[in-house]
């Protein structure tokens, strides 16, 4: 799958039917994203990479309790100096 006007190069999905990651078209100002699931299909984190260079620039982390609510979010943001 692609989108020209969004820029979206492809889209992988996993064998559950969600989301793995959103690809751009390579450009500094785009980002490619990933996602990561638990065993159970809930999203437990989001990767922000730079299009371009494909370096890690942010990581959110969701923390989910045993019936898949979330509890807390937690951003790491990578320093590039």
């Amino acid at each position: 799958m692609k989108d020209k006007q969004e820029e979206i190069d492809t889209i992988l999905w996993t064998v559950t039917s969600k989301v793995r990651a959103i690809i751009k078209t390579p450009n500094d100002s785009l980002k490619n994203i990933y996602f990561d699931y638990d065993a159970l299909g809930s999203q437990i984190a989001k990767h922000v990479y730079n299009a371009q260079t494909l370096m890690l620039e942010k990581s959110t982390y969701y923390i989910l309790d045993a019936k898949g609510d979330q509890l807390s979010v937690y951003e790491h943001s990578v320093d590039s100096s």
